[in-house]
């Protein structure tokens, strides 16, 4: 119990060390200038990299919103695209005199996919949650999660693109059964663990997305994945299931677009961001994907378990 608790420590230490790091260092690392360059240097005619919420919309642009921080700035954008009040946009663009950009690029995120963003995480979420408990029982003697004696039907794990992978791979490995599944979709989401700054910051008490983004980063995602492990029996086989679930998230999030930047793969050794702009950061069209995948497999497995019972 002592060396579990000293390692948690230890995780829970250079995580934080990790997140102190980043949000004293990240601007300086960016292409291209963002909203805290702009408050402290304002770099005007040079290209800039802002987002936040439309708050006006005019003939030729809109007035976006941004809460750095704590401190709220107002920029004007100068572009032709369509958007409406309540719309989330990253912008890229020159920076002019009093907030003003001039757009060369924009992405917008209509206010209902947004809310349809942070609905999906929920509910993923809570499904994970709910399957999770399914499988596994915490032992407040020994502190620890254990297996249940009771085997649930696997009907219950779908949706998630971890449960298909791992689905597929159950196929012919027997490691990835229910309780394995289980592990591998909670580390799909461990990279998510970012997203409780969301309504910390629409409540107005604080934005600590900046101070927690290691989370949303491998480097810490594994070290969550560690202090998760400690928690289980069979410590290794845990964590391996947590960094599977966790590759799962990185590799549909390398997909993305973003207006600058992308996925920092390999901080604190390098600040280099990557991305291969395949889909678009609020495309629901890969949540119906992931979806009929998952029905897909789950159909193919019933099956494929309905005949095996039969020749028995």
């Amino acid at each position: 119990m002592k060396k579990r608790l000293f390692i948690t420590l230890i995780l829970v230490l250079v995580l934080s060390l990790l997140c102190v790091y980043f949000v004293n260092n990240y601007e300086s690392h960016l292409d291209y200038p963002s909203t805290g360059a702009i408050l402290s240097d304002y770099p005007e005619g040079e290209m800039v990299s802002v987002s936040g919420e439309v708050m006006g919309v005019y003939i030729d642009g809109s007035e976006i919103f941004d809460n750095y921080h704590g401190e709220k700035v107002i920029f004007i954008v100068k572009s032709s695209s369509n958007v409406s009040i309540g719309d989330n946009v990253a912008v890229l663009g020159i920076l002019g005199p009093s907030y003003e950009i001039t757009a060369s690029k924009i992405i917008v995120s209509e206010k209902w996919m947004t809310d349809f963003v942070y609905l999906r995480s929920g509910l993923a979420f809570f499904i994970i949650v709910f399957i999770f408990y399914r499988y596994w029982r915490f032992d407040i003697k020994n502190r620890e999660f254990m297996e249940k004696i009771k085997k649930m039907p696997d009907w219950l794990t779908h949706i998630p693109v971890a449960w298909t992978a791992c689905k597929i791979l159950g196929f012919k490995y027997r490691q990835f059964d229910g309780e394995g599944t289980s592990i591998a979709m909670l580390g799909s989401i461990i990279p998510d663990i970012i997203k409780i700054s969301v309504p910390l910051e629409s409540l107005g008490i604080i934005d600590v997305w900046d101070y927690i983004m290691p989370v949303h980063m491998p480097v810490g995602s594994l070290i969550i994945a560690g202090i998760i492990s400690l928690f289980f029996r069979d410590k290794k086989m845990v964590f391996i299931f947590l960094v599977f679930g966790i590759v799962t998230h990185f590799s549909l999030d390398l997909l993305l677009t973003y207006v600058s930047g992308g996925i920092y793969l390999f901080y604190p050794f390098s600040w280099d961001t990557y991305q291969l702009r395949l889909i678009s950061t609020v495309d629901y069209n890969i949540t119906i994907l992931a979806i009929l995948a998952a029905l897909f497999v789950y159909l193919l497995s019933y099956y494929m378990e309905r005949g095996h019972a039969k020749a028995h």
